[in-house]
C-alpha cells in the first residue's frame, strides 16, 4: 500500500470523523488498523462502529524484562492469574464496554463477503455425487462382465452336482469370493497391458536359418 493512502490520525475524535467521511472524501479512511487496546477504547466511546474480521489472539501489549529479572516472574503469574480468573472480564465489561456493548454481540456474525465451510456445500455435494456415481458405474460394469465370465464358464463345463446341492449362504459367499478375484485378475490384465504399452518388447521371429528381429 502506498504512503499516500496513508492517513495519519492521532485521537479518537479523528478516528470518527475520518470513519465517518469514509475513502472517497479527503482525510477519510476506510478502515483503522491500530493495537487491538485503542481500538476497544474507541468502540467503548462511540457507537455505530464495529471490528471487520478476526483480530489476533494476543490483546495488549506485551512486556520485556532483562535476562534473569526478577519482575519477569511476578509479572508472568500476576498475568496468568488474572487470565485464569474472570477479573479480566470484569475489568474489560468495567472499562471498555460502557456504550457499545450491545452493537459488540454480532462482532462474530460471518461477514456476507466471508467464505465458511456452509459456503462450498453444493460443491462438496455435487463431488460426492460424482464420486458415487463413478464408483456405482465401475461396480455395475464389473458385476456385468463377472455374470459374463461365470455363464460362458458354465457353458464350457459340466455343471457339478455340489454347486446345485450346497446352501445358499455357500453359494452366495463362493459367488462373493468369485467376484473378488475376478476384479483382482482384471486389475492385473490391465497393468500388464499399460506395462506392455509404455515398454514394447521385441518379438523374435525365426525363418529358415535366420532371425527378424520386431520391435
Amino acid at each position: 500500500m502506498g504512503r499516500s493512502r496513508l492517513v495519519p490520525l492521532d485521537s479518537i475524535e479523528e478516528y470518527e470523523r475520518a470513519l465517518k467521511l469514509g475513502p472517497n472524501a479527503l482525510g477519510g479512511v476506510a478502515a483503522i488498523v491500530d493495537e487491538l487496546p485503542y481500538i476497544e477504547l474507541f468502540l467503548a466511546e462511540r457507537t455505530g462502529f464495529k471490528i471487520v474480521g478476526e483480530p489476533f489472539m494476543n490483546r495488549g501489549w506485551g512486556f520485556v524484562f532483562k535476562r534473569d529479572s526478577s519482575l519477569a516472574i511476578d509479572m508472568s503469574t500476576a498475568i496468568l492469574k488474572l487470565t485464569e480468573t474472570r477479573e479480566q472480564k470484569r475489568i474489560l465489561k468495567k472499562w471498555l464496554c460502557q456504550k457499545s456493548c450491545g452493537e459488540k454481540s454480532d462482532w462474530n456474525h460471518p461477514e456476507p463477503n466471508q467464505f465458511h465451510l456452509k459456503s462450498f456445500e453444493g460443491l462438496y455435494l455435487f463431488c460426492v455425487a460424482i464420486t458415487v456415481s463413478a464408483f456405482l458405474v465401475f461396480v455395475l460394469r464389473m458385476i456385468r462382465q463377472f455374470v459374463r465370465y461365470r455363464r460362458s464358464e458354465r457353458t464350457s463345463l459340466t455343471p457339478r452336482a455340489s454347486l446345485s446341492s450346497s446352501p445358499r449362504t455357500t453359494r452366495l459367499w463362493g459367488f462373493m469370493l468369485g467376484f473378488v478375484e475376478f476384479v483382482d485378475e482384471e486389475e492385473e490384465a490391465t497393468r500388464s497391458d499399460d506395462d506392455s504399452n509404455n515398454n514394447p518388447s521385441q518379438v523374435v521371429e525365426l525363418q529358415g536359418d535366420s532371425e527378424v528381429r520386431q520391435s
